[in-house]
């Protein structure tokens, strides 16, 4: 059966900004190299618990950090 998605509420949409900007964040430290990958991933899983961003399940779970 199909269930109807209601629409998100302005805490909801607040919410999912807040963790891209934190996420944004994290990405830079690992860029420059100030915080690990397994820093990285503990961040992440504590934003994604803090903030609750939309389609939060089939967020990926790693960061790809292999070097070109």
């Amino acid at each position: 059966m199909n269930e109807l998605m209601t629409a998100p509420t302005t805490d909801e949409i607040i919410r999912n900004a807040q963790y891209h900007q934190a996420q944004r964040v994290v990405e830079l430290l690992l860029s420059k190299g100030l915080i690990t990958p397994v820093e990285y991933e503990k961040i992440t899983d504590i934003n994604r618990m803090t903030y609750h961003p939309f389609l939060e399940e089939i967020l990926p779970k790693q960061v790809d950090i292999s070097v070109d």
